[in-house]
């Protein structure tokens, strides 16, 4: 591997991690055992770095049209990329929005026009299929107990099931009716506009005064609801943990069966990610950001979380191993997630979800 290849990969890593606000020069030629001279020498910048990861990205995808005939090669390929190199997708996933490259975006196009030919017939909402694809795979960066070979083949019938299930046709429906909610106060005008930053540019990447400003304080008042933005942060994962938690309880009480209860999960879920995309996003990418002891209280809550998730899954899938039905769950969330981002409905999200189990 050059030089130039082994700032990327290094890079590619600790953007997915840390996110392209919290990553420096410093730490990018640390990680590749250079100075920052070194690494100018390579490249002009950190934007300079995030731009090759991402074309890399898309090259990789563009490159595997070439040899995959079916979609079962396809996503087998596409499967082995994102095990190989964690770093490629997920940080493609997370900082895609920061490069405004008209080459990047033509070889975007390319890429999933070069799905949809694959995927014969084709089944529609292509690109929505492909951001749940594309947005499932990178958790996969702490790999479960699940040998590799059969890691690939479980992951790549998953995708499958994705790419193929159908879809409600939501063409003919009016948009859904705003619900009620109560104005909201200070500490929530601040919170949102926390997270609306810190889903742009990532938790380092946003300042208290910004976030100030875009609340619409002046000077020190945000100070009078925060002390700083880690417990802007710290509300953000509490917030969401109890909304999420108590949606799944509630959704496993009131199931008839497994499937129901998988069913229920799902749309609970579902309704957090497109009630407010920002919460999500930033509680499922910020996690390194949080004090020690604060990790340690989410970690026991998203084990919780998981541990429901995996206790159903294993009776819609009883052909499964704990282990194998555990990374159909940790795909589910991100898929969720992109959906959302994406502007998917209710309805498709549930699917394309329940689609991952078979």
């Amino acid at each position: 591997m050059n030089r130039r290849a082994t700032i990327t990969a290094a890079a590619a890593d600790l953007f997915a991690r840390q996110g392209f606000g919290g990553v420096s020069v410093e730490d990018i030629a640390r990680a590749v055992g250079v100075t920052p001279g070194a690494l100018y020498r390579h490249f002009p910048g950190k934007e300079a770095v995030l731009s090759a990861v991402l074309h890399e990205t898309v090259g990789g995808l563009l490159a595997l049209i070439d040899s995959a005939a079916t979609l079962h090669d396809l996503m087998s390929e596409t499967v082995a990329l994102a095990l190989d190199r964690p770093g490629l997708l997920a940080t493609y996933v997370r900082e895609r929005h920061r490069v405004e490259d008209a080459e990047l975006r033509k070889n975007e196009t390319r890429v999933r026009e070069s799905w949809a030919r694959v995927a014969d017939p084709r089944p529609g909402r292509m690109a929505l299929r492909q951001k749940a694809v594309i947005g499932a795979l990178p958790v996969l960066t702490s790999k479960p107990p699940v040998p590799r070979a059969r890691l690939e083949e479980l992951l790549a019938r998953a995708m499958i099931q994705v790419m193929e299930c159908p879809l409600p046709d939501t063409s003919g429906r009016p948009p859904p009716s705003p619900r009620w909610r109560p104005s909201r106060g200070r500490r929530e005008e601040i919170l949102a506009a926390a997270l609306e930053l810190f889903h742009e540019r990532g938790f380092a990447g946003a300042s208290v005064d910004e976030i100030g400003r875009a609340a619409g304080l002046a000077g020190s008042g945000i100070y009078r609801y925060y002390t700083d933005k880690t417990e802007i942060l710290i509300d953000a994962y509490e917030r969401a943990g109890a909304r999420v938690e108590v949606g799944a309880e509630n959704a496993v009480a009131e199931a008839a069966d497994a499937a129901d209860a998988l069913r229920r999960l799902t749309r609970s879920y579902v309704g957090v990610a497109l009630s407010d995309v920002d919460l999500v996003v930033v509680t499922a990418r910020e996690g390194f950001a949080l004090p020690e002891p604060e990790r340690a209280s989410l970690a026991r809550r998203a084990k919780h979380l998981r541990d429901l998730w995996v206790s159903v899954g294993a009776e819609v899938r009883p052909d499964l191993g704990e282990a194998e039905v555990h990374a159909l769950v940790e795909a589910s969330f991100p898929l969720i997630n992109e959906v959302a981002q994406f502007g998917g409905s209710m309805d498709e999200a549930v699917a394309l979800t329940l689609a991952l189990f078979g």
